[in-house]
């Protein structure tokens, strides 16, 4: 046991040696778009990307577009979210809805009056979202209206919140994180009064993480809530902003405006111990500077750039 233990200390924030990745590259004219903002993949898994022009639609073949003159009531799509029924919800940077679906008379849309969304969640059978004034609404089908209503989440400024696999729920406020517990929120009391940033689920497990003051903090989330680890960004090497992040049941990929990618591969499955790695522009990235980032069904990491295209490259290390 000593022998193991010394041998995972020596891989603690060891870096992999610098090699080419074989990432496939659109540049921004290929997929018509130079910002991605969000992504999303539908149980058909063609995948869906958030751009500064409009909904990009990838098949597996070829990229296209839907814009505000193709059923968007604006080009700028902020984020997307796919609901348990295949349906596509579209946010925009300034404000409203938009649910596209299919019907037999091909692609229809719905559009919805709402103030800029920050969160699009399904509640049970119904749609419920969050918006910049920290309003709570659910869609009433009938009247095809959003409800809002003053309750503690709107006293609190909640801003954002996910569900883990268990369907444990967490939520970010102005004040700090909280846990949803026998249907009363309870505030972790080290968040308190910190700025909580990328709030995120892992894909197969009941972990979670977020980012504050530079250090990502993880933990699980069963019956009780466990402070698992926490990742010092700065001795990883990451200097500038991080705008997004992943999480599954053996890494966490950072992105990064300015220096491309970092991912933290975790060495024993308590997540006591890893190693990481940088990529960027030396091998194989479009660029360093990055504003999304999405794994698909398969693995593949998908790689939104702040005005150059998309990237994307399977986790599978064999394969590279």
């Amino acid at each position: 046991m000593r022998i193991v233990l010394i041998l995972i200390s020596l891989f603690y924030f060891l870096p992999f040696f610098s090699q080419k990745y074989n990432f496939k590259n659109f540049d921004k004219e290929e997929v018509k778009a130079k910002y991605i903002y969000d992504f999303a993949q539908d149980t058909n898994g063609v995948l869906y990307a958030a751009t500064s022009k409009g909904l990009l639609i990838y098949d597996g073949v070829q990229f296209n577009l839907l814009d505000k003159y193709s059923h968007l009531k604006d080009n700028f799509v902020s984020k997307i979210y796919i609901d348990n029924e295949n349906n596509i919800w579209l946010s925009y940077y300034q404000e409203g809805l938009t649910k596209l679906y299919t019907s037999f008379k091909g692609v229809v849309h719905e559009h919805y009056d709402t103030d800029v969304i920050t969160s699009i969640v399904n509640e049970g059978d119904a749609i419920s979202i969050i918006t910049s004034e920290n309003k709570i609404g659910t869609l009433v089908a009938p009247e095809k209206i959003f409800s809002y209503s003053i309750n503690e989440y709107t006293k609190l400024k909640i801003r954002d919140r996910i569900s883990l696999k268990n369907g444990k729920k967490i939520f970010v406020g102005d004040e700090g994180l909280y846990i949803l517990v026998s249907d009363k929120l309870t505030l972790k009391k080290e968040t308190e009064y910190q700025y909580i940033k990328l709030l995120k689920e892992n894909r197969v497990t009941n972990y979670f993480t977020f980012e504050f003051d530079g250090v990502l903090k993880i933990y699980q989330f069963d019956e009780k809530l466990r402070f698992v680890t926490e990742i010092d960004l700065n001795k990883i090497g990451v200097k500038t902003k991080i705008t997004d992040l992943t999480f599954d049941k053996e890494r966490i990929v950072i992105s990064t405006l300015g220096q491309g990618l970092f991912e933290i591969n975790f060495i024993d499955q308590r997540l006591q111990a890893f190693n990481n790695a940088n990529f960027d522009e030396s091998n194989g990235l479009i660029s360093n500077f990055i504003q999304s980032l999405f794994l698909d069904k398969e693995d593949n990491l998908w790689i939104g750039y702040y005005g150059d295209g998309i990237s994307v490259f399977n986790q599978n290390r064999l394969l590279w």
